[in-house]
């Protein structure tokens, strides 16, 4: 038997295998593949850097930027009753709050004292790392005030600003030695006035005296926590 072939059947079987192949290989692709932007990889290889494996050998690049935290908005998926409890039924104590500069004026403590108020928070304990000028501003304020010398307690603290940059070290330390030195200076002040026969005219001056002089005695216990803290964290970084 002999076969017998020209070239326009060649051609046209050529052609025909083509489609074939084209067909077979779109048939094979995963739907939604986009082969010029994938990369394969066999089992127990890892995709290369800057692709995630989208599916199993399969690894592609991100085809939008990575989110930022800054955009991230999440949304509650949870279901449950809501009972919003709008004023505590007993005097509460907000013992790490964040009143900023409202106490660092009267102004600024008798919009807190009605905020607190309105939700019947007897005291806070002011959490803002307060320290230099500010904590002075802030502790005088409060003494000044009739209503909330008895109401607010701050934190003494150290400013991390700029932490590790030259000089922060010292700066701190010198704030630190500030922070110290006053408290000291209105601890004998108080030590004084208490000494003085004068006082004992007025029995709620002596009162306040009292206990501003006690809560003084109280910020430089904790100044002098502080220092110690600081001293032993330079010795460890030290080696000693």
């Amino acid at each position: 038997m002999t076969l017998k072939l020209n070239m326009r059947t060649l051609t046209v079987s050529a052609s025909l295998i083509d489609q074939l192949l084209v067909a077979a290989v779109a048939s094979s692709q995963v739907p939604g593949s986009q082969p010029d932007r994938e990369t394969r990889i066999g089992a127990g290889q890892s995709c290369p850097s800057g692709t995630t494996e989208i599916r199993p050998g399969i690894c592609r690049a991100p085809e939008m930027p990575a989110p930022s935290i800054l955009d991230y908005r999440p949304r509650s998926t949870l279901v449950t009753p809501a009972h919003p409890v709008a004023r505590a039924k007993y005097p509460a104590i907000d013992f790490h709050g964040h009143p900023r500069d409202m106490i660092t004026s009267a102004e600024g403590l008798t919009q807190l004292a009605t905020s607190l108020d309105s939700l019947n928070v007897r005291a806070m304990v002011a959490a803002d790392n307060l320290s230099g000028e500010r904590l002075q501003r802030a502790v005088a304020a409060i003494r000044a005030s009739p209503r909330m010398r008895d109401r607010v307690r701050v934190f003494a603290g150290i400013d991390f600003q700029n932490v590790g940059s030259p000089g922060w070290a010292a700066k701190v330390v010198a704030q630190l030695e500030a922070d110290i030195a006053a408290a000291e200076t209105q601890v004998r002040e108080l030590e004084r006035q208490l000494a003085s026969p004068d006082l004992y005219k007025e029995g709620e001056k002596v009162q306040q005296t009292t206990k501003a002089f006690e809560d003084a005695k109280v910020a430089l216990k904790q100044l002098y926590e502080h220092w110690e803290e600081a001293v032993e964290l330079n010795d460890r970084t030290r080696g000693r």
